[in-house]
């Protein structure tokens, strides 16, 4: 039987602990706030986006995971999954 790997990217705001008991694996989203770029690592929102969001009372551009991101990580993936 072959073992299973769940993958998502940052938008599933996913618990940390749930992340880990799993093993999933998170992709994060880049974020775009005027020339700052933030990553969202792990789930886990970037408190510096939300206060920047809060003070220009603006919207950030959502970037990625792109198509490349996601073939490099099952790329990698692939290579570290045994099969039983």
């Amino acid at each position: 039987m072959s073992q299973v790997r769940i993958v998502t990217d940052g938008d599933a705001q996913l618990e940390p602990d749930l992340i880990r008991k799993l093993d999933i694996t998170v992709l994060p989203l880049t974020v775009q706030m005027g020339d700052e770029v933030f990553q969202d690592e792990d789930g886990a929102r970037n408190e510096q986006l939300l206060i920047r969001m809060v003070e220009n009372r603006s919207r950030p551009t959502i970037i990625g995971p792109t198509v490349a991101d996601f073939q490099q990580l099952y790329q990698q993936l692939t290579r570290t999954s045994s099969c039983v």
